[in-house]
């Protein structure tokens, strides 16, 4: 069928090595990924949380504001830095500590299972499929464009407060910014552990007007957010990673 991208793009297309973000939430440093990535979203949606105010406990008013800045901090990332994809079947992320300190948050990814389904003979390495990255749609800011570097989901992030650092990060397309949105937010919020916060029930929200209920969540929230909002679903580890 032909193809817009010629070898000339190919050939001219370079790997970007972006300084990340800093944002503030409840005094804490929230260090997470640059330009491109689902970085810029996280803080949207901590600014809005910020704004509306957690609240004294992770209740059912809490979700309501989760899922608000979520809404919010979606549309923006639609409109404006462009579209992501909407499954992320074959990505990894890894947290890692040593004795000197040193911390690491890595989300690598070949998009979705074997990626482009093409090994490297030299190297054994596998391909990514990452084109599904573009709207296909033209004219718009992630469009198809020979030498544009697509929209994606990952969002690595630190969070430094005084001597502390917590890494955190997720595989999982479109959810792991929310994911990880709520994560800063039960730690930071309402001091739970990392463990606990892990565990605590979650909700999402990626992109479209559905929101999604972890069916471990107490039924009095449930019910409140399924009045609150017209589209919600509840699933078992639906809003997983």
């Amino acid at each position: 069928m032909g193809s817009r991208i010629t070898l000339k793009d190919l050939q001219a297309y370079e790997a970007k090595v972006s300084a990340g973000l800093v944002g503030q939430y409840k005094g804490a440093a929230i260090h997470t990924a640059g330009p491109l990535t689902a970085g810029p979203s996280l803080l949207l949606a901590l600014e809005e949380l910020a704004t509306a105010g957690a609240g004294a406990e992770p209740d059912a008013r809490y979700f309501e504001k989760i899922a608000e800045a979520l809404h919010k901090s979606y549309r923006h990332r639609l409109q404006v830095l462009g579209e992501g994809q909407l499954t992320d079947s074959n990505t990894t992320h890894i947290c890692v500590a040593d004795s000197e300190g040193n911390v690491v948050s890595h989300t690598q990814t070949i998009m979705s299972a074997f990626g482009s389904r093409i090994m490297l003979p030299e190297s054994g390495v596998l391909m990514n499929n990452g084109m599904m990255w573009f709207d296909p749609r033209p004219g718009g800011p992630n469009s198809v464009v020979g030498g544009r570097h697509p929209l994606c989901n990952m969002s690595p992030t630190l969070v430094v407060r005084d001597d502390s650092v917590t890494a955190l990060g997720a595989c999982g397309g479109r959810k792991i910014f929310p994911a990880v949105f709520q994560l800063i937010s039960l730690l930071e919020d309402f001091g739970l552990s990392v463990d606990d916060a892990v565990h605590h029930p979650r909700i999402d929200v990626s992109g479209t007007e559905m929101v999604t209920i972890m069916d471990s969540m107490p039924e009095a929230v449930i019910a409140v957010l399924q009045d609150r909002f017209p589209e919600t679903r509840v699933r078992v580890n639906g809003v997983s990673p």
